[in-house]
């Protein structure tokens, strides 16, 4: 099942980071988290990815993945205290997600929808271009076909922690 996701991962990697990127999944569902990032190239994967729908999974994975490549690059982009600073607000734009700001976080909160709830209750928010929005929709339609395995994932996870 791992497998399926490493796929995914490939397939945002391919879109919007020319492929350099390599990362290694493992489980841990006893952690409340969809993801969790061990640098360099670990991506947990935890007990909240059974719960989440496929489009905050793949928020989520898109943000795990844009710290990743500024951490390849050697861009800094949030502090010890998980503040997100200017850097990865920029990244995350350049890929197509809508920012926002968060009184504790910095611009850590980040979504592929424009409408989504929490950023209509926010008054600092950062838009994409049309055109990255565009590439992020398009890469979102790809990712639909591995639905099916990401769920068979969420139900082995489910299975788990019951």
């Amino acid at each position: 099942m791992i497998n399926d996701l490493n796929e995914a991962f490939s397939a945002l990697n391919k879109c919007f980071f020319q492929n350099e990127m390599p990362v290694n999944f493992i489980l841990n569902p006893s952690e409340k988290y969809v993801f969790h990032l061990r640098f360099p190239d670990v991506i947990e994967i935890g007990g909240g990815f059974a719960e989440s729908s496929i489009t905050e999974i793949l928020d989520e994975l898109l943000h795990i993945m844009v710290h990743l490549d500024n951490y390849r690059l050697g861009i800094v982009d949030y502090t010890s205290n998980q503040y997100h600073r200017r850097e990865f607000c920029e990244k995350a734009l350049a890929v197509g997600m809508t920012v926002v700001w968060h009184k504790t976080r910095g611009w850590g909160l980040t979504f592929s929808n424009p409408d989504h709830p929490q950023i209509k209750a926010s008054e600092k928010i950062r838009q994409p271009t049309a055109s990255s929005v565009e590439a992020l929709k398009k890469s979102y339609k790809t990712m639909m076909r591995f639905y099916p395995k990401i769920n068979a994932l969420r139900n082995q996870i489910r299975s788990t922690t019951q």
